[in-house]
């Protein structure tokens, strides 16, 4: 049946056409979607790495300057990122422990 120049759809076929609207909706979103979120994800393939260095006793302070002023630089320029320095509280007042990444 033709009603003004528009088919005339029984109920069952236009709930049908509304659900297959509705499944194509929800599907477009959720590629969408899913593409979105694997795009924003971060590449997490860091690899850290912990140096413990061995300084001659009373030395130590000279070997955390020479960390501060030029191996730092050296590490960053071969594409390490300079994580932290620490100096350990409960080994011999000879270790200094470095982390890169």
């Amino acid at each position: 049946m033709v009603v003004h120049g528009c088919v005339n759809l029984n109920d069952a076929e236009g709930l049908m056409l509304k659900w297959k609207i509705l499944a194509t909706v929800g599907l477009t979103f959720g590629v969408l979607g899913t593409g979105w979120g694997l795009s924003a994800q971060q590449d997490d393939s860091r690899v850290f790495e912990l140096r413990i260095y061995k300084t001659v006793e009373g030395k130590r302070t000279e070997l955390a300057d020479r960390f501060r002023d030029h191996t730092a630089a050296m590490f960053e320029q071969a594409g390490m990122e300079n994580v932290g320095y620490w100096n350990a509280a409960t080994q011999p007042l000879n270790d200094i422990v470095e982390s890169n990444n």
